[in-house]
Formats: structure tokens, C-alpha cells, sequence
């Protein structure tokens, strides 16, 4: 399952497993604030939550490159029950690199644009 994250036209996948991952940092918590969005509503986040969970995204991502989080995980397995699925995404550290790169790049157009951005349920 996944919900997606957009700005006007752009958006990107959050999958179960990469909110799962994400959850886990109580030190973070408008990324925590993120994770609990309802997977099946639609959530509006304003400029002062963009300002906000992009801090947060971003000393995120800087200790990502620095792998000095702990270990994501190598693979973001489907809902499909059964052994590897097609559908299952490699993750690990260039995945969740490129997660949070893309999401801190829709946070600053958001705050650039003053819009808001979206996070829509499946």
C-alpha cells in the first residue's frame, strides 16, 4: 500500500515500508507526524507544516548519507503475499537517499510557491 505525496503535478510514492522505517525516529516529529497520516484520507499540510517537517526531512537526509541512521530496509516488500514479488522495490540506503531528496525537493517548492502540499490515501 501506498500513499502518495504531491504538488500539483509532481508526487512520489510512500510506501507501508518506508513510513514503517521513518516511524521509528521520536526525535522527528513532524516526519513522525508524517508516518500517522491516515493511509486511506487525504491530509492538506500548510506552509508552516512544510517549513517544519522539511527541518526535519532534511537533517534526515544528511544523516542518511552519512548512514549514520539506522539501516533501512533492502527492500520495500509488496502487499502481495508470497516470496519475492515482483512488485517489491529495492530500498537500503540509495533508496532511502532518493525518498528523502525527492520529499525535501516537494517541501521547498511547496514553501517557495507558498501551496500546499497534499498526502493522499490509497
Amino acid at each position: 500500500m501506498a500513499t502518495t505525496i504531491q504538488l500539483g503535478q509532481d508526487w512520489i510514492a510512500f510506501h507501508y515500508g518506508v513510513r514503517e522505517y521513518l516511524d521509528q525516529f521520536e526525535e522527528y516529529p513532524f516526519v513522525r507526524k508524517l508516518c500517522d497520516t491516515d493511509p486511506y484520507g487525504d491530509t492538506i499540510y500548510h506552509r508552516e507544516d512544510c517549513q517544519a517537517l522539511q527541518l526535519e526531512i532534511g537533517a534526515l537526509l544528511k544523516r542518511a548519507k552519512q548512514k549514520d541512521l539506522p539501516a533501512p530496509p533492502e527492500l520495500i516488500v509488496s502487499e502481495t503475499p508470497g516470496p519475492r514479488n515482483p512488485d517489491d522495490e529495492p530500498f537500503g540506503w540509495d533508496g532511502s537517499v532518493e525518498f528523502l531528496t525527492r520529499l525535501n525537493g516537494l517541501l521547498e517548492a511547496a514553501i517557495k510557491t507558498d501551496a500546499d502540499l497534499s498526502v493522499i490515501g490509497d
